[in-house]
């Protein structure tokens, strides 16, 4: 009898252990795809100067390189664009913010829809010392969809897509709006379907260090 009760306690306490672990079957610090791991920032802070971005962390190349400072990155290739993308899964509707800064005419930004294959496809809002471009990129091509001049050197600039609608916003210091001065949008936003899912990332054109970009930030909407 004593034995009998000692398995069937045995039984109980194994079918409870069962039905917790069908309700969490990770432990909370590992993100599905495209769930709680977003979002991430990064400030480019613990890299070495000089290295390039690919390859540090989970950051991965799409098109050229990018450079780290040791506390922020820049373009890295004269004459061409850059993109390097987060190498986690996210949600098709997502965003990417970084902070701008220096006077160049190279320029530096962020990018979405990421194809994340090495094509050269994606969606790049980018600014130089006194100009901000919406770019889509195909197969390493770029089509200016949008451009705006203002000598603000110094400014935070986010991305997001949601559906086909592509939105750009700054922050001069009072917090995001959109950018409502770029040519052939609406009031900031630009109706595309081209690209419908993807990484989020950086973006970058040319090869100077005196334009910036610092504290990156991407998730989803």
């Amino acid at each position: 009898m004593k034995k009998l009760l000692i398995l069937l306690t045995f039984i109980f306490a194994f079918g409870i252990v069962q039905s917790q672990i069908g309700r969490y079957p990770y432990s909370k610090g590992i993100a599905e795809a495209g769930g709680s791991s977003w979002p991430v920032t990064d400030d480019f802070n613990s890299y070495e100067a000089a290295s390039s971005l690919a390859g540090q962390g989970n950051w991965a190349q799409e098109e050229n390189a990018m450079r780290c400072t040791g506390t922020a990155i820049s373009s890295y290739v004269s004459g061409d664009e850059s993109c390097i993308f987060y190498n986690v899964a996210i949600n098709a509707n997502q965003y990417a913010s970084i902070d701008c800064s220096g006077t160049n005419s190279d320029q530096i930004g962020i990018a979405v829809r990421i194809g994340g294959g090495a094509e050269g496809d994606y969606y790049a809002y980018v600014s130089k010392q006194n100009f901000r471009y919406l770019y889509r990129v195909d197969n390493g091509s770029p089509t200016t969809l949008g451009s705006v001049y203002d000598n603000t050197p110094t400014i935070s600039m986010k991305l997001s897509a949601s559906g086909s609608t592509i939105s750009c916003y700054i922050d001069k210091g009072e917090g995001w709006v959109l950018d409502s001065d770029l040519s052939n949008t609406a009031d900031g936003t630009f109706s595309d379907a081209t690209y419908g899912t993807g990484y989020v990332g950086v973006a970058g054109y040319g090869n100077a260090v005196q334009r910036l970009g610092d504290n990156w930030e991407g998730g989803e909407l």
